[in-house]
């Protein structure tokens, strides 16, 4: 749009500039008659312009804006700590500058490029926890970023082990659905009967685990682990997140309790299996997140 009084114009996008860019040319650019140009109302991209197309006609085109717009951003990732956050900026391709949001959006957002997709990463705000806090950025977050094809929380999380499934330190579990642990009804003389419903994830990502776990050249039991790369260089950010080594992975059994006050688990009583395992490189196991 155009202001013939206040000389300030209006692009497509971005904000008004005290720029008279719809002049038909240079030696009139003061000039406020009839014939210098009308205003259409819809932007500069219907303006007349004196270019190779003749005088009066619309352009061809308009040049796209330079760098990402939120449009462009295809996965999003929410952290509930920083130290979670950390990790998933570390694997950044390239990371790219901030973009501005609207001013009722109170997230932060990490923008990058990893795998051959735009990312954009939030953390939880500094000491919230929980799902209602969770709940409160992601849906910030897809209003900011309307593109978004899914959205991951990614983050520490415990392990059950089991004999079938023996999870240990470091190693990455993918939810293969959600079902919200806390709800359900104790029956008298039984135990809680769970009765909320799995909610799984898009049709999109279940593509993607059977795609995984079906190439038979990746091999997450073996020193050509495809994670070691990546964990060589979230450590190389910060060396603490090495893998300690199996001394430190020392499994107690459920029934064990930890004493209290205790920052370590040197001092805990109770029988302890180590890690078996010939590679220190993180198993893969899928399963429902609680």
């Amino acid at each position: 749009g155009y202001n013939r009084d206040l000389r300030w114009t209006w692009n497509d996008t971005g904000f008004p500039e005290q720029d008279d860019v719809l002049s038909c040319s240079d030696d009139d650019s003061g000039s406020d008659s009839d014939d210098d140009f009308h205003d259409s109302g819809l932007g500069t991209s219907l303006a007349p312009s004196a270019t190779a197309n003749g005088p009066g006609r619309l352009p061809l085109s308009r040049s796209p804006p330079e760098g990402n717009t939120h449009e462009d951003y295809e996965v999003g990732i929410v952290c509930a700590l920083s130290k979670e956050l950390l990790a998933v900026r570390a694997l950044f391709d390239s990371p790219h500058p901030d973009l501005e949001k609207d001013r009722n959006d109170p997230n932060c957002y990490c923008l990058g490029r990893m795998k051959g997709f735009n990312v954009v990463a939030a953390g939880l705000p500094h000491d919230d926890y929980g799902t209602n806090s969770a709940t409160n950025v992601a849906s910030h977050l897809i209003r900011t970023f309307p593109r978004l094809k899914f959205c991951l929380v990614v983050g520490i999380g415990g392990g059950v082990p089991s004999a079938a499934r023996d999870i240990r330190l470091g190693d990455v579990v993918v939810g293969t659905g959600v079902i919200q642990g806390d709800m359900g009804k104790w029956i008298q003389n039984s135990e809680f009967k769970m009765t909320a419903q799995k909610q799984q994830p898009p049709p999109y990502l279940r593509a993607v685990i059977t795609k995984i776990r079906s190439n038979g050249f990746i091999s997450f039991e073996s020193a050509s682990n495809p994670l070691l790369d990546d964990l060589s260089l979230i450590a190389s950010m910060k060396p603490e997140y090495s893998y300690p080594g199996a001394g430190k992975d020392m499994l107690f059994e459920p029934g064990d309790v930890h004493v209290e006050m205790e920052p370590t688990c040197d001092n805990c009583i109770g029988s302890r299996r180590p890690r078996t395992r010939q590679h220190d490189g993180p198993n893969v196991f899928y399963g429902l997140i609680a």
